[in-house]
């Protein structure tokens, strides 16, 4: 701890602010003032003065009595062995709280140091106490590496264990804790702990610049350097042999061959920045290899990696080209190569000051320093126990690591340079090989889409929509015993219930209580309809997934699940739960279904399989009105995750260009299928623009040209969503201890949150980029440019989309963001006023918030507005020049974070998106083509339970629940020419079937011959029971009429609702798309509208209630039902609406009226 004192005695002396460092350090006294103090349950370290340093706990708690502890002179001594043998799990070390309010909302360094030796590991972590309403607080914990613990050295070495983590604000006690998770064959050895704010710390070093060459092999020929600082030759060679390059000649290696290669380290490399640029080219016949295997490596100074600086190049699984400095957060940058035998230019920098980047065939990897929170992940990258010493290496090898690994292929024109190489040093490195640089492949799709012909997956009409027509029953099980099928397993208990006369087989009520089972499918099936029986008797919160059974577990083709009971009316009956299900290329699958929620245990009574006589989804019948500037009505299918690539389960993922065709008409099918007439996709998601250089989930090149090509022939429409909340490669000089305690980070283009500081919480935190930085504004500008360019030739490109979370950089977020100094110097110039704060303070952000909110809020949020409503405005008629049909669509999805102030008031919705700076009545009004969505969750109050922080006053849960049933909850659309309401399937996220992530989940459900790989991460959408799934659908028309729906989140969240959906969607599009007006009636859940469009009456009626009701209508004469069921549809008429169900009308001419009150209560 010693380093750590001096590195804050240093920061607390340089330090421009006049505020003392703050920092606490434990034990706060020499360890020889240390004495413990045993409980049955506790150890504690105290003071002389009798103060506690530190708390020891086991869990099981009895086990602490078989561990041994003693003080040294420069430590504690632990010896847990006896007690891991008889059962320990882990030991918790906890210091005393402290409360220091100059953590909340801060960055924190914490650090722990440990001996021990490998591959003992430990956990770090800081807990908090959280306000989460008035009076009451719940612990919270913040893990520095939970999923990645520290691996231990050595037991005389120490490891500093040592990460950056964002507090939440609002808190009232911090303490440091660390915890033992693993068994040692010696003692470990604490030598202490400390915590201290981010920017308290010194600089970082410097960034290594002006790169030099150090050391060139060209290996034409030979294996010595042409030009070298240090040894030239070769210290061991084994299994090595020479062929054509891309430039000259190429040294051969292989695996077969266990081939070794070795050159001496010092002076023709530097361990603590540098680069190596290389040419690779894998054998052809083990491109399909999925054993690691390295190209440019350091040996380990010890058995684990992690944290010692090691450098390593390598091929991850067999395919992810790959490059490490083994930081302390392993931060790291890869990127999937073609499964293919071409020559690939790849350049690994490395600095211990900004990290690490990748670049393959010239274009840069996301990963390294980038990421959702660049403020921990670049200081992170320089934090190491052993980096940059010099004479940490003797070596580096190519072609293998340690002996062994040997990479497969050729390595060519090898270049090891003193500092990080900048892109155009990169580019001129790869265009020295001419023609045989890696180009990388561009589609035609709108060949191979006429190639293909029509859609497979489409067949005609039915009379029904949303009934897949004829089917043939492939196989049923009914549970009406305890083991229905010999391959049937469960965890946590089943029963034996039944309903009526029928039995049906329930899990526990735990969550995570769960049963399933395998069985047989066709891969020359393309899909088929499943059915899933349940009881509709009581509260039921199932999640039901299929997979592949065996080899598989990443296969999300269906995530489902039901919700029954509470507030949904439960019919005392069998419901049937159906879905499609594309099949991958195997014969074997699996069913769970397993309890989601405590309280509401999953329930079958039968499963059956059914085969589509025509292998195709029948063509929903639709009859639609003119169309307005292009559009008509708009029911949607609405990914917020980049996830299409998981749904349909086509070859390679969707990663070729044949699997994205083949994706985008098994898509178009479902939306066909279901009514649906628009696909709207993160084109740009978390962190850019998904292509050639950020590729989430394999998309195929240019994957977006694949949905216009084959949307064009179905009339149906795509709208690129742009949903991005960080860079992939932020420039990490914007991201230094060096900034953050001068407060130049100001001037970049990070945004200071109204704690003075930035905030990269990735959902619920202000953006981490400012709106009104001019690199941001054109970065956003070029974004739409992009998409336009790509989509604006296709009748099915509909616009771009912004997916409007408080984490977004499109906008301000809140009033938490947007405190950088040019933002206040703009202010002050528009308004007038001046803002009276001391410029100097590093932390002057939280000055400036506290300021402006108490004395010109008002100001400061129209100011707000201006800059970023001005902005959007302009993207919009960027659109509309580029043709005239094409809309901007904001959607409003704020509604996400149910902890903020004032959730309950009236006018909270218009309220954030006002202080986020949209002004949707200033949208509406100059640019006529914006698209306004509000977004609810319908989810929210089932899945949550209280189990996320912020949930967890009950009050705001509840309220959420209903919430938008009051007016004033879309006032963002009140104004909008075309608004639209969207519900975002919060999907059921959970690692069942992960001990290690979730334990209380129990092992996956294998079985005993291991034929079963449970997917142990669930992202379901869980809909209500049968009609009542639509229930959103219906009340998003109660207080206002709406010309466009959508729904979705990760995966296709309609699926077992399509019978329901799809009549519902005849009777919305068949509205016309313009806003009809409210007609007087219809008591508190039944809603008349009317327009007159194109010559003609049009009018509707929908129920937004959980019950059947009755209305008394007067129709006028010649009145028609759209959707074509009512046969005599004029004058005085008794119209029965099933819960949540729209009926649509048109006439020659006049307009509706209720007679008098509506019956309600009538159920079935």
């Amino acid at each position: 701890m010693n380093l750590l004192r001096k590195l804050f005695v240093v920061a607390a002396l340089a330090a421009t602010s006049t505020a003392d460092a703050a920092r606490h350090e434990f034990p706060s006294v020499p360890w020889s003032s240390i004495r413990l103090v045993r409980s049955d349950l506790t150890v504690d370290a105290v003071d002389h003065l009798g103060g506690r340093q530190f708390r020891f706990m086991a869990e099981p708690r009895g086990c602490i009595g078989e561990i041994d502890f003693k003080v040294t002179e420069g430590g504690l001594s632990i010896d847990p062995t006896r007690a891991f043998a008889s059962g320990l799990k882990k030991l918790v070390c906890t210091s005393p709280e402290m409360d220091d309010p100059s953590f909340d909302g801060q960055y924190v360094v914490y650090e722990a140091d440990v001996a021990g030796p490998p591959p003992a590991s430990i956990i770090s972590a800081v807990t908090m106490q959280r306000e989460v309403s008035p009076g009451k607080k719940s612990f919270h914990c913040v893990f520095a590496n939970r999923s990645r613990p520290f691996v231990l050295f050595s037991g005389r070495t120490p490891r500093r264990c040592r990460a950056v983590m964002l507090l939440p604000d609002k808190t009232s006690g911090y303490a440091l804790r660390f915890d033992i998770t693993a068994p040692a064959k010696e003692p470990y050895v604490f030598h202490g702990a400390a915590v201290g704010r981010l920017y308290d710390l010194p600089p970082q070093p410097d960034a290594a610049v002006n790169p030099q060459l150090l050391m060139h092999l060209p290996f034409d020929g030979t294996l010595n350097a042409s030009s070298a600082k240090g040894n030239p030759r070769p210290l061991a060679l084994k299994g090595v042999d020479f062929g054509p390059g891309v430039i000259g000649g190429a040294v051969r290696v292989s695996s077969a061959d266990k081939s070794v290669l070795e050159y001496a380290f010092a002076r023709n490399a530097e361990p603590a920045h540098g680069a190596v640029s290389l040419w690779i080219r894998r054998d052809p016949a083990m491109t399909g290899k999925t054993a690691n295997s390295w190209i440019f490596s350091t040996p380990k100074p010890f058995d684990g990696r992690i944290g010692t600086g090691s450098l390593y190049l390598w091929l991850w699984g067999g395919d992810k080209i790959r490059g490490d400095n083994s930081n302390d957060g392993d931060l790291s940058a890869s990127k999937s190569l073609p499964r293919d035998a071409a020559w690939h230019h790849v350049v690994f920098n490395w600095d211990r000051a900004t990290g690490t980047s990748l670049f393959v065939d010239g274009v840069q990897v996301p990963g390294g320093t980038g990421g959702l929170d660049p403020v921990v992940r670049a200081v992170t990258a320089y934090t190491y126990s052993r980096a940059g010493e010099e004479g940490l290496f003797d070596r580096f090898r190519i072609g293998s690591v340690s002996g062994a690994g040997a990479f497969d292929g050729w390595i060519d024109d090898l270049r090891i340079y003193s500092a990080p190489l900048k892109l155009r040093d990169v580019r001129k490195l790869r265009d020295v090989a001419g023609k045989y640089a890696y180009q990388a492949p561009r589609p035609d799709y709108a060949s191979l889409s006429s190639a293909r012909g029509g859609n497979p997956y489409l067949a005609q009409s039915l009379k029904k929509a949303g009934d897949p027509g004829p089917m043939t029953l492939v196989k049923e099980w009914r549970f009406d015993s305890k083991m229905p099928d010999p391959s049937f397993r469960h965890y946590g208990g089943v029963r034996i219930g039944k309903l009526g006369e029928t039995p049906y087989v329930e899990a526990g009520t735990n969550r995570s209580d769960r049963f399933a089972m395998t069985f047989g499918v066709d891969p020359k099936v393309p899909f088929y309809i499943l059915e899933f029986d349940y009881p509709d008797d009581a509260k039921r919160t199932m999640d039901i997934i299929v997979q592949e059974s065996r080899g598989f577990i990443d296969d999300y083709a269906l995530q489902v699940g039901v919700l029954t009971g509470e507030d949904i009316p439960v019919s005392g009956r069998i419901r049937t739960h159906r879905c499609i299900y594309w099949t991958r290329p195997v014969t074997n699958a699996a069913f769970i279904a397993m309890t989601a929620r405590s309280g509401g245990p999953a329930a079958l009574s039968a499963f059956r399989i059914y085969r589509v006589d025509s292998g195709r989804l029948p063509v929903a019948h639709m009859k639609e009105p003119p169309r307005k500037d292009g559009w008509g009505r708009t029911v949607a299918l609405y990914y917020e995750d980049a996830a299409v690539n998981y749904d349909f389960s086509v070859r390679d993922e969707g990663s070729s260009p044949e699997g994205a065709l083949d994706m985008a008409d098994r898509c178009a099918a479902v939306l066909k299928f279901t009514g649906e007439n628009l696909f709207a996709y993160p084109a740009v998601w978390y962190e850019g623009l998904i292509g050639e250089t950020y590729n989430p989930r394999r998309h195929a090149p240019g994957f977006m040209s694949a949905f216009y090509e084959r949307f064009d022939l179905e009339d149906l429409g795509v709208v690129p969503l742009i949903n991005q909340m960080g860079l992939y490669t932020p420039n990490p000089a914007w991201f230094t201890t060096e900034r953050l305690r001068t407060g130049r980070i100001h001037e970049t283009p990070v945004s200071i949150a109204s704690s003075g500081f930035p905030d990269s919480h990735i959902t619920l935190g202000p953006p981490q980029y400012n709106i009104a930085h001019p690199a941001v504004r054109a970065y956003c500008s070029r974004l739409v440019d992009s998409l336009i360019s790509e989509g604006v030739k296709h009748r099915s490109f509909k616009g771009v989309g912004l997916h409007l979370k408080y984490s977004s950089f499109a906008w301000f977020g809140s009033l938490k963001g947007g405190y950088n100094d040019y933002c206040i110097e703009a202010f002050e110039k528009w308004s007038g006023v001046k803002v009276p704060v001391d410029r100097r303070d590093p932390a002057r952000g939280r000055l400036y918030a506290d300021w402006l909110l108490s004395n010109a809020r008002e100001k400061w949020i129209r100011w707000r507005c201006k800059v970023c409503t001005d902005f959007w405005i302009e993207m919009a008629r960027k659109l509309a020049k580029a043709r005239g049909d094409l809309k901007l669509w904001i959607n409003n999805i704020c509604v996400l974070d149910a902890c903020m102030d004032g959730f309950r008031d009236s006018g909270y919705m218009l309220r954030t998106a006002l202080e986020g700076g949209l002004d949707p009545d200033r949208l509406a009004r100059e640019a006529p083509n914006v698209i306004l969505g509000q977004t609810t969750l319908p989810a929210d109050y089932r899945t949550t339970d209280g189990s996320l922080w912020f949930y967890r006053d009950e009050a705001n849960r509840s309220y959420q629940r209903t919430m938008h049933l009051k007016r004033d909850f879309w006032d963002f659309t009140r104004t909008a020419s075309y608004p639209l309401a969207h519900q975002h399937d919060r999907y059921w996220e959970d690692a069942t079937g992960n001990p290690r992530r979730n334990p209380r989940s129990g092992n996956s459900l294998s079985g005993a011959t291991r034929d079963l790989d449970e997917h142990n991460w669930r992202v379901s959408t869980l809909n209500p029971a049968g009609e009542y799934a639509m229930n959103h659908y219906a009340e998003s028309l109660l207080n206002q009429d709406m010309l466009g729906l959508s729904k979705g989140g990760y995966l296709v969240g309609t699926y077992g609702m399509e019978e329901h959906l799809a009549p519902f969607a005849q009777a919305f599009r068949a509205l016309p798309p313009v806003r009809m007006n409210t007609l007087p009636g219809g008591g508190a859940s039944l809603r008349l509208r009317h327009v007159d469009y194109v010559g003609r009456s049009w009018f509707y009626i929908v129920n937004c209630s959980n019950v059947k009701s009755v209305a008394k209508v007067v129709f006028p004469s010649g009145t028609e039902e759209l959707t074509g069921s009512c046969e005599k549809c004029e004058g005085r008429l008794a119209l029965e609406l099933p819960p949540y169900a729209l009926r649509s009308f048109a006439a020659p001419a006049g307009r509706p009226k209720f007679i008098n009150e509506v019956k309600n209560g009538v159920r079935e």
